[in-house]
């Protein structure tokens, strides 16, 4: 596999960047590995969901017949997908509550 020098594959970097039309080609190919770490543990899906790709997400999603993994198993930074996926939702929480309270200060 072709990988860059911190182990990412072009999956990883599709799902960076959100390219879902990129990514069904790599997971079109009949050896694709959804599951490959770089080298800070992190898998491609891993980098979906902490940059909010949800469509790159649902994709592997599809893809994968062992969902579990994805979710459980740490970076070395000790981070699973279910924090990045806490994280994500706190971020759009506050976002959303800064933008309600800008709404409400308008109203004054």
């Amino acid at each position: 596999y072709v990988v860059d020098v911190f182990g990412n594959t072009p999956l990883h970097l599709c799902c960076k960047f959100g390219l879902a039309e990129n990514a069904k080609i790599f997971l079109s190919q009949k050896d694709a590995i959804v599951d490959w770490r770089n080298v800070f543990q992190e898998t491609p899906f891993m980098f979906a969901v902490r940059n909010g790709m949800l469509e790159v997400c649902e994709l592997i999603l599809q893809k994968t017949s062992s969902k579990k993994h994805l979710f459980e198993i740490p970076n070395i930074f000790g981070k699973t997908v279910l924090e990045y996926c806490s994280s994500k939702l706190e971020d759009f929480c506050s976002l959303r509550m800064e933008k309600i309270e800008e709404i409400l200060s308008f109203q004054e």
